[in-house]
Protein backbone atom coordinates (compact mmCIF):
# COMPACT_ATOMS: atom_id res chain seq x y z
CA UNK A 1 0.00 0.00 0.00
CA UNK A 2 2.72 2.46 0.61
CA UNK A 3 4.61 1.32 -2.25
CA UNK A 4 1.15 2.31 -4.34
CA UNK A 5 0.88 5.93 -2.76
CA UNK A 6 4.26 6.52 -3.37
CA UNK A 7 4.31 5.81 -7.18
CA UNK A 8 0.66 7.55 -6.99
CA UNK A 9 2.48 11.01 -5.72
CA UNK A 10 5.61 10.84 -7.77
CA UNK A 11 3.67 10.24 -11.10
CA UNK A 12 1.36 12.51 -10.11
CA UNK A 13 -1.38 10.83 -12.62
CA UNK A 14 -5.00 12.16 -12.12
CA UNK A 15 -6.80 9.14 -13.62
CA UNK A 16 -4.80 6.91 -10.82
CA UNK A 17 -6.03 9.73 -8.32
CA UNK A 18 -9.84 9.36 -9.38
CA UNK A 19 -9.86 5.48 -9.00
CA UNK A 20 -8.04 5.68 -5.93
CA UNK A 21 -11.05 8.14 -4.67
CA UNK A 22 -13.34 5.81 -6.39
CA UNK A 23 -11.91 2.65 -4.36
CA UNK A 24 -11.62 3.97 -0.78
CA UNK A 25 -15.07 5.17 -1.13
CA UNK A 26 -15.95 1.74 -1.98
CA UNK A 27 -14.16 0.47 0.33
CA UNK A 28 -15.60 2.85 2.56
CA UNK A 29 -19.31 1.70 1.78
CA UNK A 30 -18.64 -2.10 2.04
CA UNK A 31 -17.19 -1.43 5.79
CA UNK A 32 -19.78 0.61 6.86
CA UNK A 33 -22.77 -1.43 6.21
CA UNK A 34 -20.84 -4.62 6.66
CA UNK A 35 -22.27 -6.42 10.22
CA UNK A 36 -19.36 -6.15 11.76
CA UNK A 37 -19.13 -3.88 14.62
CA UNK A 38 -15.38 -2.85 14.98
CA UNK A 39 -15.56 -1.85 11.07
CA UNK A 40 -18.63 0.44 11.43
CA UNK A 41 -17.16 2.21 14.36
CA UNK A 42 -13.83 2.77 12.79
CA UNK A 43 -15.64 3.98 9.50
CA UNK A 44 -17.44 6.34 11.56
CA UNK A 45 -14.60 7.57 13.53
CA UNK A 46 -12.76 8.39 10.16
CA UNK A 47 -15.78 9.91 8.86
CA UNK A 48 -16.05 11.97 12.11
CA UNK A 49 -12.22 12.83 11.70
CA UNK A 50 -12.78 14.24 8.13
CA UNK A 51 -15.59 16.01 8.67
CA UNK A 52 -13.61 18.04 11.91
CA UNK A 53 -10.82 18.68 9.44
CA UNK A 54 -12.69 19.88 6.67
CA UNK A 55 -14.66 21.88 8.99
CA UNK A 56 -11.26 23.95 10.33
CA UNK A 57 -10.02 24.14 6.98
CA UNK A 58 -12.61 25.85 5.39
CA UNK A 59 -12.88 27.93 8.73
CA UNK A 60 -9.26 28.48 9.90
CA UNK A 61 -7.69 28.02 6.30
CA UNK A 62 -5.38 25.54 7.56
CA UNK A 63 -4.17 24.03 4.32
CA UNK A 64 -4.88 25.34 0.95
CA UNK A 65 -4.59 23.84 -2.51
CA UNK A 66 -2.50 26.31 -3.61
CA UNK A 67 0.26 25.01 -0.83
CA UNK A 68 0.72 22.03 -3.27
CA UNK A 69 2.58 24.92 -5.79
CA UNK A 70 5.88 23.12 -4.33
CA UNK A 71 4.92 19.66 -5.51
CA UNK A 72 4.53 19.27 -9.07
CA UNK A 73 3.06 15.77 -9.12
CA UNK A 74 0.66 16.94 -6.21
CA UNK A 75 -0.39 19.95 -7.71
CA UNK A 76 -1.19 18.14 -11.12
CA UNK A 77 -3.56 15.44 -9.11
CA UNK A 78 -5.15 18.45 -7.05
CA UNK A 79 -6.28 20.86 -10.55
CA UNK A 80 -8.96 18.06 -10.68
CA UNK A 81 -10.35 19.49 -7.55
CA UNK A 82 -9.68 23.44 -8.68
CA UNK A 83 -10.40 23.34 -12.64
CA UNK A 84 -12.99 20.32 -12.96
CA UNK A 85 -13.19 19.61 -17.03
CA UNK A 86 -10.08 22.08 -17.68
CA UNK A 87 -8.31 19.73 -15.86
CA UNK A 88 -8.18 17.25 -18.81
CA UNK A 89 -5.66 19.98 -20.74
CA UNK A 90 -3.85 20.87 -17.89
CA UNK A 91 -0.13 19.82 -17.52
CA UNK A 92 0.31 18.21 -20.93
CA UNK A 93 -2.97 16.22 -20.98
CA UNK A 94 -4.55 17.78 -23.53
CA UNK A 95 -7.21 15.21 -23.27
CA UNK A 96 -10.23 16.98 -25.16
CA UNK A 97 -8.09 17.44 -28.31
CA UNK A 98 -7.11 14.14 -29.08
CA UNK A 99 -10.52 12.93 -27.88
CA UNK A 100 -12.09 15.39 -30.28
CA UNK A 101 -9.72 13.97 -33.11
CA UNK A 102 -11.08 10.48 -32.23
CA UNK A 103 -14.48 11.65 -32.57
CA UNK A 104 -13.37 13.13 -36.13
CA UNK A 105 -11.89 9.60 -37.36
CA UNK A 106 -15.25 7.99 -36.06
CA UNK A 107 -17.47 10.33 -38.58
CA UNK A 108 -14.92 10.27 -41.28
CA UNK A 109 -14.99 6.93 -41.41
CA UNK A 110 -19.15 6.86 -41.08
CA UNK A 111 -18.54 4.56 -38.19
CA UNK A 112 -17.11 1.59 -39.83
CA UNK A 113 -13.55 1.91 -38.57
CA UNK A 114 -10.35 2.54 -39.84
CA UNK A 115 -8.54 -0.55 -39.03
CA UNK A 116 -6.37 -1.55 -36.00
CA UNK A 117 -3.28 -0.23 -37.60
CA UNK A 118 -3.78 3.23 -39.46
CA UNK A 119 -5.90 5.21 -36.47
CA UNK A 120 -2.72 7.99 -36.14
CA UNK A 121 -2.24 7.99 -39.65
CA UNK A 122 -5.84 8.77 -40.77
CA UNK A 123 -5.81 11.01 -37.53
CA UNK A 124 -2.83 12.91 -38.75
CA UNK A 125 -4.38 13.69 -42.33
CA UNK A 126 -7.98 14.72 -41.01
CA UNK A 127 -6.60 17.25 -37.95
CA UNK A 128 -3.15 16.91 -38.14
CA UNK A 129 -2.98 14.87 -34.99
CA UNK A 130 -0.05 12.37 -34.68
CA UNK A 131 -1.52 10.88 -31.23
CA UNK A 132 -3.76 8.16 -30.08
CA UNK A 133 -7.28 8.94 -28.52
CA UNK A 134 -6.09 8.62 -24.72
CA UNK A 135 -9.44 6.78 -24.62
CA UNK A 136 -9.45 3.13 -25.04
CA UNK A 137 -13.51 3.44 -25.73
CA UNK A 138 -13.30 5.96 -28.52
CA UNK A 139 -10.52 4.50 -30.06
CA UNK A 140 -11.73 0.93 -30.41
CA UNK A 141 -14.64 2.76 -32.25
CA UNK A 142 -12.27 4.44 -34.43
CA UNK A 143 -10.76 1.45 -35.33
CA UNK A 144 -13.27 -1.43 -34.83
CA UNK A 145 -16.19 0.78 -35.90
CA UNK A 146 -19.55 1.17 -34.23
CA UNK A 147 -20.85 -1.87 -34.11
CA UNK A 148 -17.60 -3.81 -32.95
CA UNK A 149 -17.22 -1.45 -30.40
CA UNK A 150 -20.31 -1.51 -28.55
CA UNK A 151 -20.26 -5.49 -28.84
CA UNK A 152 -16.70 -4.86 -27.17
CA UNK A 153 -18.59 -2.56 -24.35
CA UNK A 154 -21.08 -5.67 -23.95
CA UNK A 155 -18.52 -8.34 -23.57
CA UNK A 156 -16.56 -5.74 -20.74
CA UNK A 157 -20.28 -5.27 -19.12
CA UNK A 158 -20.58 -9.54 -19.52
CA UNK A 159 -17.90 -10.39 -17.71
CA UNK A 160 -18.03 -7.36 -14.89
CA UNK A 161 -21.76 -8.86 -14.08
CA UNK A 162 -20.85 -12.56 -14.16
CA UNK A 163 -17.84 -11.35 -11.68
CA UNK A 164 -20.39 -10.26 -9.53
CA UNK A 165 -22.73 -13.22 -10.12
CA UNK A 166 -20.09 -15.25 -9.05
CA UNK A 167 -18.79 -13.32 -6.04
CA UNK A 168 -19.65 -16.15 -3.46
CA UNK A 169 -18.16 -15.15 0.12
CA UNK A 170 -16.17 -12.45 -1.64
CA UNK A 171 -14.06 -14.43 -3.16
CA UNK A 172 -13.82 -12.23 -7.24
CA UNK A 173 -13.60 -9.36 -4.79
CA UNK A 174 -10.17 -8.75 -6.71
CA UNK A 175 -10.91 -9.62 -10.33
CA UNK A 176 -13.91 -7.29 -9.41
CA UNK A 177 -11.41 -4.24 -8.54
CA UNK A 178 -9.26 -4.97 -11.37
CA UNK A 179 -12.04 -5.05 -13.88
CA UNK A 180 -13.53 -1.62 -12.35
CA UNK A 181 -10.48 -0.36 -12.58
CA UNK A 182 -9.45 -0.88 -15.70
CA UNK A 183 -12.85 0.33 -16.89
CA UNK A 184 -12.06 3.49 -15.62
CA UNK A 185 -8.91 3.82 -16.92
CA UNK A 186 -10.36 2.72 -20.43
CA UNK A 187 -11.63 6.49 -20.22
CA UNK A 188 -8.27 8.09 -20.37
CA UNK A 189 -5.67 5.96 -21.55
CA UNK A 190 -5.42 3.83 -25.40
CA UNK A 191 -4.80 0.44 -24.05
CA UNK A 192 -5.94 -1.01 -27.50
CA UNK A 193 -2.46 -2.50 -27.93
CA UNK A 194 -1.49 -3.41 -24.12
CA UNK A 195 -0.43 -7.17 -24.11
CA UNK A 196 -0.31 -6.33 -20.14
CA UNK A 197 -4.12 -5.87 -20.73
CA UNK A 198 -5.20 -8.53 -23.10
CA UNK A 199 -3.29 -10.86 -20.44
CA UNK A 200 -5.65 -9.45 -17.70
CA UNK A 201 -8.81 -9.83 -19.99
CA UNK A 202 -7.46 -13.06 -20.49
CA UNK A 203 -7.65 -14.13 -16.42
CA UNK A 204 -10.57 -12.33 -15.81
CA UNK A 205 -12.26 -14.61 -18.90
CA UNK A 206 -10.80 -17.88 -17.27
CA UNK A 207 -12.09 -16.65 -14.03
CA UNK A 208 -15.42 -16.20 -15.16
CA UNK A 209 -15.80 -19.50 -17.31
CA UNK A 210 -13.96 -21.86 -14.69
CA UNK A 211 -17.13 -20.17 -12.41
CA UNK A 212 -19.51 -21.64 -14.88
CA UNK A 213 -17.66 -24.89 -14.76
CA UNK A 214 -17.63 -25.21 -11.26
CA UNK A 215 -21.56 -24.32 -11.07
CA UNK A 216 -22.49 -26.87 -13.99
CA UNK A 217 -20.35 -29.17 -12.06
CA UNK A 218 -21.87 -28.70 -9.00
CA UNK A 219 -25.61 -29.04 -10.64
CA UNK A 220 -25.01 -32.37 -12.16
Amino acid sequence: MVFLLWSLTTTGSKTAFIILIVLAIYFFIKKLFSRNAVSVVSMLVIMLILLCFTFYNINYYLFQLSDLDALPSLDRMASIFEEGFASLNDSGSERSVVWINAISVIKYTLGFGVGLVDYVHIGSQINGILLVAHNTYLQIFAEWGILFGALFIIFMIYLLFELFRFNISGKNVTAIVVMLTMLIYFLTVSFNNSRYVAFILGIIVFIVQYEKMERDRNEE
